[in-house]
This record gives structure tokens, sequence and C-alpha cells, in this order.
């Protein structure tokens, strides 16, 4: 059984408490969860996306993310099309929640959300995050209780402003030829 074998079926994963980063469980979760999905940065190129998003769904059963990338009950990685920027920022705040005292709470499903966002910031040039940073949408997602709120960086939404943003300018292109 290799290294990523073990590391996958880890029961760690299958709990829902936050992982505690300072085990070396913890740590080597958090260090081959987030590091980069290939040497070859992906550029945000439409004919470059299938493999970005086949090398992305390997870590997605490697690490443990498949609650997050279900939206609605659909996979973010296959059904893309079917799934709104909306649709991804619902589905987060569904888990996201802050106190009595307005903090975030730490758990499970954030802890994944940020690896993502890690591992795909990671594995993409610089040219390709600014289609996500000047798309005009947010991948911070507002989280309130009350009076309290707050804004924290989500993965799956980022990734499917990517998505959008990679696929709308292939279509922009067509259409312009």
């Amino acid at each position: 059984m290799s290294n990523k074998t073990k590391f996958a079926l880890t029961p760690g994963l299958t709990s829902d408490k936050p992982i505690d980063y300072l085990t070396t469980w913890g740590l080597k979760q958090w260090t081959e969860s987030t590091k980069k999905l290939s040497d070859t940065l992906y550029n945000g190129s439409p004919q470059n996306l299938k493999m970005f998003l086949e090398r992305l769904a390997s870590r997605v059963i490697m690490a443990g993310w498949k609650t997050i990338t279900k939206v609605d009950g659909k996979d973010l990685l296959t059904q893309y099309g079917t799934i709104s920027i909306l649709d991804c920022e619902k589905a987060t705040q569904g888990y996201m929640k802050l106190d009595s005292s307005g903090e975030l709470e730490i758990n499970k499903q954030l802890q994944m959300s940020t690896q993502m966002l890690t591992c795909i910031q990671a594995s993409i040039t610089d040219k390709c995050a600014l289609k996500v940073v000047t798309s005009g949408e947010s991948y911070a997602i507002e989280v309130k209780d009350g009076v309290h709120k707050e804004k924290v960086l989500d993965g799956a939404t980022y990734l499917r402003i990517l998505i959008s943003r990679v696929t709308i300018d292939s279509r922009s292109t067509v259409s312009y030829i």
C-alpha cells in the first residue's frame, strides 16, 4: 500500500472533528493536501481545463474533500455547468458558522475549503489567478449571525469562478472568431 493510499484511508478524514494541525498526522494531511497538483502550473486555458480538473479530482479523493465539492448533490468538478457561483456560496454558508461571540467556528469543512483553495492557488499561474481576481465575483463568503459577520475565503467558490472565467473566455474567443 502506497503512502498516498494510507493517507487517504486514515480514519481522521472520516471524522467530523476539526483536524489538529499540531499533530504529525494533521501536519502531514495539510502538507499533502495543499501541495501543487503538478510541476506544470495550469495557465487558465480552456484546452487544459479538463486535465487540471482531472488532477484536482484525484486530490479531492485523496484529501477527503468530497463533501465540499458536492453542491446540491452535484459534483462541482464534472457538473460545473449546472452549478452557479451563487449555489457554491449558499452551500458554503451552510457549513460556516459563527459562535456566540462572533468568532468563526473552525470545523472540518472550513479546513477542507482552505486546503482546497491553497492547493488550487499553488497549482495555477499568476495569469490564471488574475482571471478570478478580475472577474467581478468574490470567493469571500459572508457568514452572519445576528449582528456579527465575517468574510471567509472559500475553495469551492474560487474553483467555480475560475471555471466560469475559463469557459466564458473560451466562448468569447469562439464567438469573436
